[in-house]
């Protein structure tokens, strides 16, 4: 019974049983980045806006994926504009992104940060274009709580809150 290897493109195996049978196994690679991107893209439009940190949960809970593969995946995601991705490493589905305004979308990412526990904003996957940008910080006087800058680009203006965790 010896094993041997097929081609370069998949792998084949064939055992010479010792009743003069020939059997011949082939083994494909299994690639699930289509499933993985439609779980994401159906995702995003259910729950709004998801941070990476949340992707990779519900994504991992699902399949079988690296970190690194995750990325790949997400960013050709973006780069096609099947999602959206604000500052700080947030998503958002095109559709969910056009019909809320740009206060609710703060409010959301506020909620989201304080539930996550987010002290810093994390680099961008793909490159951001968007009306307003942000920075999380912790705040230097209390431990406990963080300030996010919100700058909006259409104007000089800029808002600051405090969120306790």
């Amino acid at each position: 019974m010896a094993p041997r290897r097929g081609g370069e493109d998949d792998v084949a195996l064939s055992l010479d049983l010792a009743d003069g049978l020939d059997i011949e196994i082939e083994i494909e690679p299994r690639n699930e980045d289509d499933e993985i991107a439609y779980f994401i893209v159906s995702t995003l439009k259910n729950i709004k806006i998801a941070h990476w940190r949340e992707l990779i949960t519900m994504v991992k809970n699902r399949f079988t994926v690296s970190i690194e593969r995750l990325q790949k995946i997400v960013r050709n995601l973006v780069l096609n504009e099947y999602i959206i991705e604000l500052p700080c490493r947030f998503f958002i589905h095109p559709t969910v992104y056009e019909s809320t305004t740009i206060s609710t979308l703060i409010e959301l990412i506020e909620v989201k940060v304080q539930n996550l526990g987010l002290t810093r904003c994390s680099p961008a996957l793909a490159s951001t274009r968007y009306p307003f940008k942000f920075r999380i910080t912790r705040h230097k006087a209390k431990d406990n709580s963080m300030r996010i800058r919100v700058v909006t680009i259409s104007s000089p203006e800029f808002r600051e809150r405090v969120l306790y965790k």
